[in-house]
């Protein structure tokens, strides 16, 4: 009379045993769905973060080719200037070899800027895109685990009703028939 009464209780136990662990897991696929989300939200923030310092910076360079232009023609001006100003030939010479290795330096250090700027520019795009690729990379992950956390959820009854027969199973399987509850019955020596 007791041992089916243990069966029940057994199966019962399985059951709610089951559906926690089922349930475990689903809140933790919900929790990592969460997640999931939020690196993609903060992956694609980053990306627009890089893009927008990368406009900065490449800005920043085109100021600092506008003041190094003004400053070649400044003292490109002055020595032309005090050449002239002296009766120097500056179409000839050591004069004109003065003059064009200043501008052969002023368009070197123009030359390093352009180069500095699309370095920049091309490093920026591919940080920028490689944080947009992780960003994807996280939602399709979050999706997924969206997904697997609605099976969890929609496979809680099934696995509570297979817990429960997996404790009736036990009781049911073939063996001795007890008709009193014995403990000494339990234990084979």
């Amino acid at each position: 009379a007791l041992m089916p009464l243990f069966a029940i209780f057994t199966a019962i136990a399985t059951m709610v045993s089951t559906f926690s662990q089922m349930e475990g897991q689903r809140r933790q696929a919900e929790y990592q769905t969460a997640v999931g989300r939020q690196n993609a939200i903060a992956k694609r923030q980053q990306a627009d973060l890089v893009a927008k310092k990368t406009v900065i910076e490449q800005r920043a360079k085109d100021i600092e080719k506008r003041n190094l232009t003004q400053e070649y023609k400044h003292a490109a001006g002055l020595n032309r200037s005090m050449l002239l100003s002296g009766n120097v030939d500056i179409t000839s010479g050591s004069p004109l070899s003065f003059l064009e290795g200043n501008y052969n330096r002023f368009a070197d250090d123009l030359g390093e800027l352009e180069y500095q700027k699309e370095l920049i520019g091309w490093q920026g795009q591919r940080e920028s895109q490689i944080l947009n690729w992780e960003g994807d990379v996280a939602d399709n992950n979050a999706s997924y685990l969206q997904k697997t956390a609605g099976s969890i959820g929609t496979s809680l009854l099934t696995a509570g009703l297979m817990g429960g027969a997996s404790g009736l199973g036990a009781y049911m399987m073939p063996g001795p028939k007890v008709d009193t509850f014995d403990p000494f019955n339990l234990i084979k020596f």
